[in-house]
């Protein structure tokens, strides 16, 4: 399944497979239990990005300049962040939290069972 360039709120849930979520401007919020979350995200003031997988690898990309809480968790597997500057960060071997920009926002992240996380900058 496929979103692309949505200037709203976005809501996905799905039993198998990959989402790809692009140029989505809005909260979003995606659950999949087995398959990959592929998403590329702009996130609002305020807004939410809420990522779940049971089984499978999220992959989220969003601005260098934006601005939430960002927590990340994993039972097995990794947690990457690249171009980030994360504020009070906390990092574990299955968890990862801390700042991006004044915390004006959240981001969460988990793999429930097997996946890796990574979140990149751009």
């Amino acid at each position: 399944m496929t979103l692309d360039y949505i200037d709203n709120d976005v809501m996905v849930l799905n039993m198998n497979g990959t989402a790809t979520l692009t140029n989505i401007n809005g909260s979003t919020s995606a659950n999949i239990l087995n398959g990959q979350i592929q998403a590329a995200v702009t996130l609002p003031i305020n807004g939410v990005i809420d990522m779940t997988t049971l089984n499978g690898d999220i992959d989220l990309e969003i601005p260098v300049n934006t601005s939430a809480v960002l927590s990340a968790s994993v039972t097995v597997g990794t947690i990457i962040t690249q171009n980030l500057i994360l504020k009070n960060e906390v990092s574990t071997l299955p968890f990862l939290s801390g700042t991006l920009g004044s915390g004006q926002g959240t981001i969460k992240l988990e793999s429930k069972q097997i996946g890796n996380i990574t979140v990149t900058g751009n």
